[in-house]
């Protein structure tokens, strides 16, 4: 996590946008109590793809999720790694689809030694 001294923004120079104020915005840590689920895989030699939903179990509403997605190989090293931004609110108590992709028809990724991936959610915006 960034301070704000090592990120060189202070509460006078950053600007949270009308209606907001630094007291409303909540830092993302595992106290969010986010939870992404993966419901369906879809991996190939050369697709990764991932189905599933982020559960919101805080009490926060969040603006924002990111998630990233590290794949590996059979010897553990690492192959690749995937993020995908989901847009939108998501309200205390509610859960949204997500799709986590690594691969496409304009990137060459090798998945021909895939073995295992670790998702997370990396980041969040409570504004």
């Amino acid at each position: 996590m960034i301070s704000q001294m090592e990120s060189g923004f202070s509460d006078d120079e950053y600007e949270l946008g009308e209606g907001f104020t630094a007291i409303d915005f909540v830092p993302y840590d595992e106290s969010a109590n986010l939870e992404a689920v993966v419901d369906r895989e879809e991996i190939s030699d050369s697709e990764f793809n991932l189905f599933g939903q982020i559960h919101n179990n805080g009490e926060t509403d969040w603006n924002g999720v990111t998630l990233k997605a590290i794949l590996f190989d059979d010897s553990g090293e690492f192959l690749d790694e995937c993020h995908h931004y989901h847009q939108g609110r998501l309200r205390s108590g509610e859960s949204n689809y997500f799709k986590v992709s690594c691969g496409s028809q304009c990137s060459s990724i090798a998945l021909t030694n895939f073995s295992r991936y670790e998702l997370e959610i990396i980041d969040a915006n409570s504004f």
